[in-house]
């Protein structure tokens, strides 16, 4: 009987363990009539998101305002390193990137004053592995792109995640492209750590998109935050289990 229970609480262990590879995403998207921007949908999918990273791990993010803002792609503003707090960084590359702080075909600060201004690809590099990552982005989907982010893991693996903004109607009539001037959030967790992060726009470079407050969650030495067991550390503890439970067999049949 006591072998059936401890059989019972292994077996819960290794679900246990199994569920917690598992990544979940956060989405709110609020359409612009081209008059008014912003709405409570992002907003209060970014609120779920940051609960969520909080536990994932240490929170910390880059709203662009420590750059100087320019007004073209021409001026002297890219940045090549990202500081989201304590000693967590990332190092950005691409190409059609620049901080700015004046609107711009729909393109806007949601934490005054700067945000970064986008028509190309970008990449972040992290520093340390991390757990969450989420964002504000305006302007998206007015020329039929989605975004795309690819995601390099610590584990070596590949994960691409979609985001869902919603795509434009007819250009050429006014009032049909509801997403020019649109915001949205979007956000994912995962315990997996993230080691790198790619931007991209299914419509290539022809769409330009606005970013602001990029949040992350340190997995782990970053900014202090806890660790979160990789997939090779699950694998030792599910590894241990299993000792445990042969353990008890043997003892069962001494």
């Amino acid at each position: 009987m006591r072998l059936g229970n401890r059989l019972g609480m292994a077996a819960a262990m290794l679900t246990l363990l199994s569920g917690t590879m598992y990544a979940d995403t956060f989405f709110g998207e609020t359409l612009s009539d081209g008059t008014t921007f912003g709405g409570s949908t992002p907003a209060a999918a970014a609120a779920s998101f940051l609960t969520a990273a909080n536990v994932a791990g240490v929170v910390g993010t880059e709203n662009f305002d420590e750059f100087p803002a320019a007004d073209s792609a021409g001026a002297t503003n890219i940045p090549t390193q990202l500081t989201f707090g304590g000693t967590g960084t990332a190092a950005l590359s691409g190409s059609g990137y620049y901080v700015r702080a004046t609107n711009d075909s729909g393109r806007f600060a949601v934490s005054t004053p700067n945000y970064l201004d986008v028509n190309g690809i970008i990449t972040m590099n992290f520093n340390a592995p991390i757990t969450a990552f989420g964002f504000y982005g305006t302007d998206i989907g007015d020329f039929f792109g989605t975004l795309t982010l690819d995601l390099t893991m610590s584990d070596g693996s590949t994960v691409q995640d979609l985001v869902p903004n919603a795509v434009a109607g007819n250009l050429d009539i006014p009032g049909q492209n509801p997403e020019s001037g649109s915001l949205l959030y979007f956000g994912l967790t995962s315990t997996v750590g993230i080691t790198s992060i790619q931007m991209n726009d299914t419509n290539g470079s022809f769409d330009g998109f606005g970013f602001d407050d990029f949040s992350v969650a340190w997995q782990q030495s970053a900014t202090g935050g806890p660790s979160v067991p990789e997939p090779t550390s699950l694998a030792g503890l599910v590894g241990f289990a299993l000792l445990g439970l042969t353990a008890i067999r043997r003892r069962k049949s001494a």
